[in-house]
């Protein structure tokens, strides 16, 4: 063989065993290991370890060249492999025969078994005949299944997550109502007080006011309103400012007496739970009265405590002195009552507080069972309070309202303070590597 022709063989093979360099081809990452990554990955993040969780990132991307976004216990793996058709989840409730959609798509009846199905968030909603519509918000593992045991009532716990004492600033709370999320009107000790954090950063006083009670706020929150049995009249406020603008109580045969609480309606008109003359009057902005539903010789009310409007235009009384709870049309009329005395769920001694929840449900405050009674709003009890981790016996519990973060404030009296307990939605549970969100929790 000629010189030239072996020097041009030896280069040829130099160039076949030295490495180019510059981008390098994708590499396949073996499925089995993703997996195996992946599944270590959720359980990383359903503990939210997260030095864990960059370590097994780090190495997806050292070993397989995939990307993944920062480390965030609240979302899923992105391994820049397609979780599409990776995902499985398994459906029961109580009764069977729900049907389950997944994003908007049903996906079949209850009891089911679903595979093949993208990783990810996604709405989860169980349709029954005779039950509401069940939602969540559910996060499919990839490579794993979701598991999702369910009743289609809803039910809620409670969570006591801390406890204002007032004693210092604020003795005898009573009343309350929530001016936006984590700030709270309560009154009491003859002044009203915004809290927030268990802070009291700004009050609502006059001269005269002796025993502030229930309150409510015009229909854009400008005014609040308080009513005050001890000088047997209503006030109100600027909101805004806690300047003093009026009050109200009444003329000739609408004369207030020992009012308890109010309640103001989206046209601005106000409705007053007139407790010593067993009534309830309605006034105008100005603080004419306009009617009367009930009085002593009705039998209707005996001593009212607390009012709640509906968004329909239905009114909800808290009616102490008959222990139980009067549904009226918007015109006055009785539709429905339930409740009588004792101490058996759905019974009550001395009801002092009605607060309507969305989806059709209303908190009763059971003062003198010491307790919290949450029913439907046709008179069917679904939980009584205290039934929650963390929470232990209410002692005289006067008050209750509940604010769009699914936060409950209960007062107590005698123990000067606010209790703050956060909802927990007891509608389903996720095994294995399913994380559950549900709605309200």
């Amino acid at each position: 063989m000629k010189k030239g022709s072996l020097l041009l063989l030896l280069m040829s093979l130099i160039v076949l065993v030295i490495p180019v360099r510059g981008q390098p081809g994708k590499i396949e990452a073996p499925e089995e290991e993703i997996t195996v990554y992946g599944e270590q990955r959720q359980r990383m993040q359903t503990r939210k370890d997260e030095r864990a969780l960059a370590k097994i990132e780090e190495e997806l991307r050292r070993r397989f060249g995939l990307n993944h976004p920062s480390p965030s216990p609240d979302r899923l793996l992105d391994t820049g492999v397609s979780l599409s058709n990776c995902a499985s989840i398994d459906v029961a409730t109580k009764p069977m025969g729900a049907e389950v959609y997944l994003d908007g798509r049903l996906l079949g009846a209850t009891p089911l078994a679903a595979s093949k199905l993208p990783g990810g968030r996604h709405v989860l909603a169980l349709r029954h005949t005779g039950y509401e519509l069940w939602s969540a918000s559910v996060l499919l593992p990839p490579w794993g299944t979701a598991r999702i045991s369910t009743g289609l009532d809803r039910r809620i716990r409670y969570e006591l997550e801390t406890v204002w004492d007032t004693e210092k600033k604020q003795q005898l709370p009573s009343g309350l109502t929530v001016l936006k999320p984590g700030n709270v009107l309560v009154s009491g000790g003859g002044v009203v007080r915004l809290w927030t954090r268990g802070r009291a950063i700004r009050q609502f006083k006059v001269d005269g006011m002796t025993d502030p009670r229930g309150m409510g706020l015009s229909p854009l929150g400008r005014l609040l309103y308080v009513a005050d049995p001890g000088c047997h009249a209503v006030w109100y406020f600027e909101t805004a400012t806690g300047r003093f603008m009026g009050k109200i109580e009444g003329n000739g045969g609408q004369q207030l007496h020992q009012p308890t609480d109010v309640a103001v309606a989206e046209d601005g008109r106000i409705l007053v739970c007139d407790s010593g003359n067993h009534r309830l009057v309605w006034f105008d902005q100005k603080g004419n009265p306009l009617e009367v539903w009930g009085g002593a010789e009705t039998g209707m009310f005996r001593h009212p405590e607390g009012v709640a409007l509906a968004e329909d235009g239905k009114v909800y009384v808290a009616d102490w002195g008959n222990n139980r709870i009067q549904v009226l049309s918007p015109s006055g009329e009785v539709m429905w009552s339930f409740g009588a005395r004792g101490m058996a769920p759905g019974q009550f001694r001395g009801p002092t507080s009605v607060c309507l929840e969305e989806g059709g449900y209303l908190l009763v405050v059971d003062s003198l069972n010491d307790r919290v009674q949450r029913f439907r709003r046709d008179g069917t009890v679904v939980s009584v309070l205290p039934e929650a981790r963390g929470l232990g016996q209410f002692t005289k519990p006067f008050s209750a309202a509940l604010d769009p973060a699914g936060v409950v404030y209960v007062t107590q009296r005698d123990r000067h303070g606010v209790l703050v307990l956060r909802q927990m939605w007891q509608q389903a549970y996720v095994a294995e590597l399913g994380l559950l969100r549900a709605a309200g929790g």
